[in-house]
């Protein structure tokens, strides 16, 4: 009669299967939120440098190489970079995008009247590329140029150009260009 007991309270303060694979879940999503951050901090810190980002290979690489740094502490930031999924080439690219629109954005909230620049040119592999600016001023009246990017048309026309700025316009959230 004791151990049949025992044995009904240790089951029910015993946690069920699904209650322990969601708390498994959960800690490893924070444990990779955290490494998604760590690295997010680094490609920052490379970009603000003007540091590459890749080396001649990916294990030479200056992220790969600053994330084993920062993981001497770290035991699950060791497993994230051999793991290897979010260190390929696609999702830094689209980090360094998502980067690149937050800097553009916050320079933007920052000023008010904007003008574009707008270049057209071919490169020596015959490529149409537009290269799309802006200059602002600031509240000190100080005048500010930043290259917002560099892209590849698909043709010359009008209706192309047209289209390639309206994108950087939407994607960069300007509002307040001066004709």
């Amino acid at each position: 009669m004791h151990a049949t007991s025992i044995y009904v309270v240790g089951q029910q303060t015993k946690r069920t299967v699904t209650a322990q694979l969601i708390s498994a879940t959960k800690r490893q999503q924070e444990q990779r939120r955290k490494a998604l951050s760590i690295q997010i901090s680094c490609i920052v810190y490379l970009l603000r440098q003007g540091i590459a980002l890749r080396g001649h290979s990916d294990i030479e690489s200056n992220l790969v190489q600053l994330l084993k740094f920062r993981s001497i502490d770290n035991d699950f930031l060791k497993e994230w970079i051999n793991d290897k999924k979010y260190l390929s080439r696609d999702i830094i690219n689209e980090l360094r995008k998502e980067i690149y629109l937050l800097i553009i954005r916050d320079i933007i909230s920052n000023r008010k009247w904007f003008s574009l620049i707008c270049d057209e040119t071919c490169d020596e592999s015959t490529l149409e590329q537009l290269c799309i600016g802006i200059r602002s001023v600031d509240d000190n009246y100080e005048i500010f140029e930043d290259i917002l990017g560099l892209y590849e048309l698909s043709r010359q026309d009008a209706p192309t150009i047209v289209e390639a700025i309206c994108d950087v316009l939407t994607r960069c959230g300007l509002k307040n260009i001066i004709n």
